[in-house]
């Protein structure tokens, strides 16, 4: 959790800095994560638990893919806050956070139905996390907002520096 977070403020300083290739961005954590957690359902599955080393490789594919798990999410809501303009940011995102919810509620409850069998949940994982790549390459980007922050911010400097040389 404490490596998801400090790169998650690290990966916000790297978006900060390349302002409009949020996509890329969103799909090489998706990317990773998925790979990471295919890592540790492969593991669990076939590996044997007394191979050297076994504990470190779980502790890395968990600890990289809750890292890039985690890194994600912010930047997905500000991607559909782009591509939402101009609908108000905290009604897009108080929509993927229902939705987010909603996933995650029907995904516990499957602990009702099937409550021996906890094998599925690691691929589940890791097919929702794939399941994103293609959607995110379907995505067509556009950063209207960015676009009109940006000719605001440049119409607003050229006032002040003509304001100055009045």
């Amino acid at each position: 959790m404490i490596a998801g977070v400090v790169f998650a403020v690290i990966l916000a300083r790297f978006a900060d800095v390349f302002v409009g290739h949020l996509k890329v961005l969103v799909l090489a954590l998706l990317v990773l994560a998925t790979a990471a957690f295919a890592w540790f359902a492969v593991l669990l599955k076939f590996v044997d638990f007394h191979t050297p080393g076994w504990k470190v490789m779980i502790y890395a594919a968990i600890i990289l893919g809750g890292m890039f798990q985690l890194g994600f999410p912010c930047l997905c809501f500000e991607l559909a806050c782009e591509a939402s303009y101009p609908v108000a940011e905290g009604i897009t995102t108080t929509f993927l956070g229902i939705i987010n919810n909603i996933f995650a509620g029907a995904f516990l409850l499957i602990f009702m139905f099937i409550p021996d069998d906890k094998e599925y949940m690691n691929w589940a994982m890791v097919a929702a996390v794939a399941l994103g790549v293609p959607a995110t390459c379907l995505y067509k980007e556009r950063y209207s907002r960015l676009l009109l922050d940006t000719q605001r911010s440049v119409d607003s400097g050229q006032r002040s520096d003509h304001d100055n040389e009045s």
